[in-house]
Order: structure tokens, then C-alpha cells, then sequence
């Protein structure tokens, strides 16, 4: 659990979300006693150049559908960006909800593809667009969180390129991929619990009109135009958001399970309070050329009305441990975000909003420290991404117990891509923590927080076919079993998102 940390003007609550290297807090704005939300990110230079350098040219798109911030403030080795706290994520949303009808699911991607578009003419690139990073407001207007975040994060990786690997046509991928699962209540992958990305490379993505017949055809089309495996075959995010309003009327999201903030003392001023807004003239309306991006010179500490948007928004990074089991771990490109190499899991497809893992804490002393079991995780994901390097299925029995789902899926991407002459090269997984919950029979339970580096599809000369973006840290459950070998992988499961 991160250390409650002090910050001038605010009441720092409880943690939200713990995904290093952030976290997001509960706050209450001292003077005002509205409550607010602290993203916390570590002021690695690059990322600060790079978060404030976007942050000028997103506060010139003033687009309302881009989170706010409230204040930016440097302290110490961090980055704390302040918030209004949202009504709810839509991950949370779907918790509640299994699916949502055309019309709602249409309010909620059209305008959030409007903005996109304009973000993308000005140069930014989302990067992490899933239902944790997708918000309300009170009057049921989404919200888009994170804008630019995650290449900004990927620049305090090893790999100084990283965040130009990030492209417009993966922003469409994700918020297609977010389509799918509100129409079809589920990942638009084969496997239902494994993420989107690579399953699109090797064309595994499930017809939406079987999982969703009530869909209008048009619809359809415009889910499965975005979600093309070759990024220059999707349309571009206002094109989507075009097809999308002409597909389908609107209607308000009905924010079932959603708990607004509470307001503040009467002395406080109040901002206005907009009518419902389920279909915002952002998209509808042409959007106005964009500027020329500048540099910001910033203070370590100043009120940045609409200034820092990329940074403040970017609790949606975080807060992508609040994604439902299948609803987003692995279901969306990568995340913050995806998995490369997806793994089969054993939760529930819709998992109820109060699932948690059914272990007991260990009370025995006896357990290796938390520094070895990322040791070993590390190994055994070294291992599997050798085996991927060397389009060698063989290799995934010094990863997996024999006969374990995530065994034959891996098998079957390897043999996939294989057959089309291609391999998957260069990823690297970083596993950040591993603490043990439970041992016993030779089994041990560890909560693993891992992040993926970009990788590259190529083909059998070696020449670069496609390229993935990885994955910011993300939290599961992962089950090993001690072998003659050693160490295999049991079992693979989203962390849920009561315990996150």
C-alpha cells in the first residue's frame, strides 16, 4: 500500500488506485471542502517535458470532454495533478450493467471519438482508452481521462522511443474495442477474458451481430471498421464518430450504481450546473483547426484553469485497476495499456461488482520474501517471451503446467502467426511487485503488478510488419505451481476490482 503523503491545501483521504509508478487519492480541497481526487506521478524529467509540452496544446482544444484540472503541483520527486472527482468510470458502470443499449453506447463513444479527433489533429495521442478511463459527469456527460498519459509514462521506460510507437489509429482500435463490450457485454476477442490487441493482429475477433443481434447493421460496421487488424484500414476517429451519429439516435446513460461526490458547504461558490448533454455539440459540430503546439514554461506550483489536461486526466491510468475482471483487464489495447501476448483466465466473464479472490491470508512464516517471488515471475516471463521470439511453442512448457489453458492459448497465437509467416519480438515484461498471499501443496497465490514494453510484429526476415505498444502497470492474480522443473504458471486472473 503507497504511504499517505502530505500536501499543502488538501486533505489527502484514502488511495484509489496503487499502480506504480502513480497513484490516485481521495482529497478534500481544504479552503473550498470539495472533494478531489490526486493523481501523484513520479517527476521523471522526460515525462514532465513531454506531460507539460501536451498540456499547452490540449488546454487550446478546451474540448468538454476532456477532464479538467484543478491545479498542477511539483513537490519533492513527484507530480501531483488535481481534479474534480467524477461521478463514476464506466468501468465501474459495468460492474452494474452487463451491456448498454445502442443509443447510450452511441452518447457515450461518438463524442469521446470527437475529441479524439481533435486531440489528434493537434498532435496527441490518447494511448489508453478503456472503461477505466472513460468518466460521467453528474449530468451524464462523458468524460475522456489520460489523454497523452501513457506515452508520456513510456518515457521514463528503457526504450527512448517509446512513446512514438503510440499512434491515432490505436486510439480508434481501443474506443471501437469499448464499443464492442457495451453492445456485446464482453471483449471482442474470442477468448472473452483476453485482451483485444494482439487477437485483432491474428484476426480472432468475434462477429459482433452474433453477440449482439439487436445492434443496427450500421453500427456494426462502424465497431468492426475501428477494430481492423491493419491500422491504416480503421477510420480515422472522427470519421468513427461520424459513422457511429449517423448509425444510431442518442439517449442519456442511465449512471446506475453511481454515487455523485458530496457538494460542498453552502459557502462555497458553486460552479452552474450544465442540463444533460448526452450528445455534445463537440462532435456535431466541425472542430476549429488546430494551433501550433507550444512549450509551457512552468512554475513548480501554480492554478492551471484547463491547463494541465493530459496529466490531470490521467487518473484513468491508474484507475484502470478499477476495470471489471473481463469487462477491461485484459480486454483493451495496450493500457494503458494491453497485454501483448494475451493468457487465458479463469474468472467469470461478468464478474459480480462484489467479487473478491476466495483465499485466506497466509499465517505461516515461512515464505520466500516478495523479492524472490518477482524473481521468479520475472523468469517465467523471460521464458515466454522467448518462446514468442522464437515462434517456438515448445518453449511455453518452461512457462506454464502442462495442460493449463494459458498453455494451449499461447500455443495457438504462436502456430497463428507462425502460419502467416510472422512472429511477435522485442517485448519485455517488468514485473514491479509480486507479494504472496497464500502457499500451500506446493501452490502459492501472488498479486503481480507488471508492465509491458512496445514490441514488434515481424515477419520471417526479420522486417517490421505491425508494432504494439505495451502496457502500463496493471495488477493480477497469478497461481504457481512447483513442478520437478520448478516454477510453472497455474492460473491467470484479473484482479478484482473490490480489491484493486
Amino acid at each position: 500500500m503507497a504511504e499517505r503523503f502530505v500536501l499543502a491545501g488538501y486533505d489527502v483521504g484514502d488511495v484509489i488506485a496503487d499502480a506504480a509508478p502513480a497513484q490516485v487519492w481521495h482529497a478534500t480541497h481544504v479552503a473550498s471542502g470539495e472533494p478531489v481526487e490526486l493523481l501523484r506521478l513520479p517527476a521523471h524529467p522526460a515525462v514532465v517535458a513531454r506531460v507539460r509540452r501536451e498540456a499547452d496544446v490540449l488546454t487550446a482544444i478546451d474540448d468538454p470532454h476532456l477532464l479538467a484540472p484543478r491545479e498542477v503541483i511539483e513537490a519533492d520527486d513527484a507530480l501531483v495533478v488535481v481534479t474534480d472527482a467524477m461521478v463514476g468510470r464506466l468501468a465501474r458502470l459495468l460492474l452494474t450493467r452487463d451491456r448498454l443499449a445502442t443509443p447510450e453506447a452511441v452518447t457515450i463513444l461518438a463524442p469521446l471519438a470527437g475529441s479524439l479527433a481533435a486531440a489528434h489533429r493537434h498532435g496527441v495521442v490518447h494511448g489508453d482508452v478503456d472503461p477505466s478511463t472513460i468518466g460521467f459527469t453528474a449530468a451524464g456527460r462523458p468524460l475522456l481521462a489520460a489523454a497523452g498519459v501513457a506515452p508520456a509514462l513510456a518515457l521514463a521506460g528503457p526504450d527512448d522511443d517509446a512513446a512514438a510507437k503510440f499512434a491515432p489509429a490505436d486510439d480508434v482500435h481501443d474506443l471501437a474495442a469499448v464499443g464492442f463490450r457495451l453492445l456485446a457485454g464482453r471483449a471482442p476477442t474470442s477468448e472473452p477474458d483476453e485482451p483485444t490487441y494482439l487477437a485483432t493482429i491474428a484476426g480472432e475477433v468475434s462477429p459482433l451481430a452474433g453477440l449482439a443481434p439487436a445492434t443496427p447493421p450500421a453500427v456494426i460496421a462502424a465497431i468492426e471498421a475501428g477494430l481492423r487488424a491493419e491500422p491504416a484500414d480503421r477510420p480515422d476517429a472522427a470519421e468513427f464518430a461520424a459513422a457511429l451519429l449517423r448509425a444510431s439516435p442518442t439517449a442519456p446513460v442511465r449512471l446506475v450504481g453511481m454515487t455523485p461526490p458530496p457538494a460542498p458547504p453552502p459557502s462555497a461558490p458553486l460552479a452552474p450546473t450544465a442540463p444533460p448533454d448526452p450528445m455534445p455539440a463537440a462532435v456535431a459540430e466541425p472542430l476549429p483547426p488546430a494551433p501550433p503546439a507550444r512549450p509551457i514554461d512552468a512554475s513548480s506550483r501554480r492554478p492551471i484553469p484547463r491547463r494541465l489536461v493530459i496529466a490531470a486526466v490521467a487518473i484513468g491510468v491508474l484507475v484502470a485497476a478499477v476495470a471489471v475482471g473481463a469487462a477491461s483487464a485484459r480486454s483493451h489495447q495496450p493500457s494503458a495499456a494491453t497485454l501483448p501476448i494475451p493468457r487465458s483466465t479463469a474468472h467469470p466473464t461478468h464478474p459480480p461488482a462484489t467479487g473478491v479472490p476466495s483465499w485466506t491470508p497466509p499465517a505461516a512464516p515461512h515464505r520466500p520474501p516478495a523479492a524472490t517471488w518477482r524473481r521468479v515471475v520475472a523468469n517465467l516471463e523471460a521464458a515466454r517471451a522467448a518462446a514468442f521470439d522464437a515462434a517456438d511453442p515448445g518453449r511455453l512448457h518452461a512457462v506454464y503446467r502442462s495442460g493449463v489453458p494459458g498453455l494451449a492459448a499461447d500455443r495457438s497465437r504462436i502456430d497463428r502467426l507462425a502460419a502467416r509467416g510472422e512472429r511477435i519480438s522485442g517485448f519485455t515484461t517488468t514485473v514491479q511487485r509480486a507479494r504472496p498471499l497464500s502457499r500451500s501443496n506446493g501452490h502459492v497465490r501472488l498479486r503481480v503488478v507488471d508492465r509491458l514494453s512496445p514490441y514488434r510484429i515481424v515477419d520471417n526476415t526479420g522486417r517490421v510488419v505491425r508494432r504494439g505498444r505495451g502496457r502500463g502497470a496493471r495488477p493480477e492474480l497469478l497461481q504457481l505451481v512447483r513442478t520437478a522443473s520448478g516454477w510453472r504458471i497455474d492460473l491467470v486472473k484479473a484482479w478484482p476490482a473490490a480489491r484493486r
